[in-house]
């Protein structure tokens, strides 16, 4: 099988994005008049999306509610050219996140899964996976409790296949409260992890030799570009200049170039250099999806 024909099968959150513009910080008890717009969100969609602009070719395995949002979301992704393998459950609604984007360009989530939750009950096709070379896992579906386990035995169950296993931690929050046996098992079923400063800080905490598990990590540090780790060498990428208009996206648009270069069999340091390109694009934009009709301005 040709690199150029390989296929990422992307594992992870269906969402609707309710997204907050906060004119200066939150006063609690208070109001403060804001500009809020309702997107298309959830890691697995924004990873396909970006990957599928970036060229690349996503699958994407997930979850929504019976639902219109739930048939949007289906629509929306299709109209991008994104193969979905998406179970439709009448037991949840869609799942939905509210995002509040600081006046500093930080943002702070509040996900609350819903469909997401009934991924457990479902079993990945294999036997029509065979262009598959990597696995793409949201740890939003590893923290999602009622998603843990099969999210890991899919991790390993990949592995199995000699698919590489690629984890986005997802939350430096949530991550603190999870054991450090657990998210040693999770480790040891990953090939390239990557998650953001906070993240592996929190990681590195709980589990100390994360270096000599992980063969591969690109820890993301916004403006400041992203510092791979891989066979005990450590080499910085700077970002690249962009005007930041909403940051929201900005860590999916960056795995969706990294595993757009991997797998069509790009070194990890071209893949990320490939990776803080799309980024750029993401952080210039409204929302954490570009449109069908746009293109992205990577040299």
């Amino acid at each position: 099988m040709s690199a150029m024909n390989s296929t990422v099968l992307v594992v992870g959150d269906l969402m609707i994005d309710v997204v907050v513009d906060m004119p200066g910080e939150l006063v609690r008890g208070s109001d403060m008049p804001s500009s809020i717009s309702t997107t298309y969100g959830g890691t697995a969609a924004n990873v396909a999306v970006w990957m599928a602009k970036a060229n690349g070719r996503p699958r994407v395995f997930g979850a929504v509610g019976d639902d219109v949002w739930g048939q949007e979301i289906v629509q929306h992704l299709i109209q991008f050219s994104v193969d979905c393998l998406v179970k439709v459950t009448d037991d949840y609604q869609t799942g939905m996140v509210i995002a509040l984007c600081h006046p500093d360009g930080e943002r702070s989530f509040f996900p609350d899964a819903r469909a997401n939750s009934a991924l457990s009950s479902e079993r990945v096709p294999w036997e029509d996976c065979d262009d598959v070379t990597h696995l793409y896992m949201s740890g939003y579906t590893l923290l999602n409790s009622a998603t843990r386990a099969w999210a890991y035995e899919l991790m390993q169950s990949a592995r199995a296949r000699g698919i590489t296993v690629v984890l986005d931690p997802a939350s430096s929050g949530p991550l603190s409260s999870v054991a450090a046996s657990e998210l040693r098992r999770w480790l040891q079923a990953t090939d390239v992890l990557i998650p953001n400063q906070q993240e592996l800080t929190v990681l590195s905490a709980l589990v100390p030799d994360i270096h000599s598990l992980v063969g591969s990590i690109a820890a993301k540090q916004g403006a400041d570009g992203v510092t791979l780790y891989s066979s005990a060498h450590e080499t910085h990428i700077p970002a690249v200049r962009a005007t930041i208009i909403d940051t929201v996206g900005a860590g999916d648009a960056f795995a969706a170039g990294l595993l757009c270069g991997l797998a069509s069999g790009q070194s990890f340091a071209d893949s990320a250099h490939f990776a803080v390109k799309v980024a750029a694009q993401a952080v210039s934009i409204r929302g954490a999806q570009p449109s069908a009709s746009s293109t992205l301005a990577i040299i």
